[in-house]
């Protein structure tokens, strides 16, 4: 153990919330010290009963991470309530995610919306994003997109997504739809978001917003592809089979067959299949 953790051990063992806080973060994450989550949990736990915000929140989250292994998932919600309570705007989140996803329970969407409200006013882009979300599924689209634009503007990946789609079928965006809706596809596919990798690769293959380009869209396609998109496998195995944006390649197209049948079986690990692909 590190000189300085053992400074903090013998602080939280006077009962200081703070060391407290600290070593169970040590011991959480093996900084210092061996590694141990149960003493970790019980040092969070000590902390949070003092009223430490963090504490609160860390403990209430280790229900998401490992659910039943450490606490109750009554417990979590509780300590997320107080951590919320206290104006902890992640805790306020996760509460609306509690009531929105049968984690905690069976969904109550009023109290998930309301937890998400008071979360997205603080300016917390996940629940701009959820709120987007929850405003398209109702059909009401003029408050969906303006919660996703106010999560795109803090660069929320997923929001950049949504609110391509939503430009693409028409709802709001103006005369330039079209092409802010590529430029969102293309900032979320630059961040390795597989669902905009494969609708970019379609939009080059159909030529609809851009220019026709089979070989762009296998590009795409091949990016969306090694991060285990199911429709982009398909489009990547049929691109050698018609040499569509390549050279016809029977190998290559069953290989990616190969892929594709083993995807949906138990423990299919996507890495042993990814292969290191050249467009000819």
């Amino acid at each position: 153990m590190k000189p300085e953790v053992k400074k903090l051990k013998a602080a939280a063992n006077r009962g200081d919330a703070n060391a407290q806080f600290e070593f169970a973060e040590c011991l959480w994450h093996g900084n210092g010290i061996k590694r141990d989550e149960y003493r970790a949990v019980e040092f969070y736990r000590d902390a949070a009963k003092q009223g430490h915000v963090e504490a609160q929140y860390q403990l209430a989250s280790v229900f998401c991470s490992f659910p039943g292994q450490f606490i109750s998932e009554t417990e979590s919600l509780e300590w997320f309530k107080k951590a919320a309570a206290q104006g902890h705007v992640n805790a306020i989140y996760e509460l609306g995610c509690c009531y929105s996803k049968e984690l905690h329970m069976r969904p109550v969407m009023e109290e998930a919306v309301k937890w998400f409200q008071l979360a997205a006013d603080r300016g917390h882009a996940g629940a701009q994003y959820e709120l987007g979300i929850h405003y398209g599924k109702v059909k009401n689209h003029e408050k969906s997109i303006e919660w996703f634009k106010k999560a795109v503007a803090q660069k929320h990946t997923e929001a950049r997504y949504e609110l391509a789609l939503c430009y693409l079928r028409g709802e709001g965006g103006g005369p330039d739809a079209d092409k802010e809706a590529f430029k969102l596809l293309r900032l979320a596919g630059m961040r390795s978001h597989p669902c905009a990798q494969y609708v970019i690769g379609c939009l080059y293959c159909e030529g609809k917003v851009v220019w026709k380009n089979d070989r762009l869209a296998l590009k795409w396609w091949l990016k969306a592809a090694k991060r285990w998109h199911p429709d982009a496998q398909e489009q990547v195995r049929l691109s050698y089979v018609l040499g569509r944006g390549t050279k016809m390649d029977r190998a290559m197209a069953d290989k990616w067959y190969k892929i594709i049948s083993e995807r949906d079986k138990p423990q299919a690990n996507p890495l042993k299949f990814m292969l290191p692909v050249k467009i000819d």
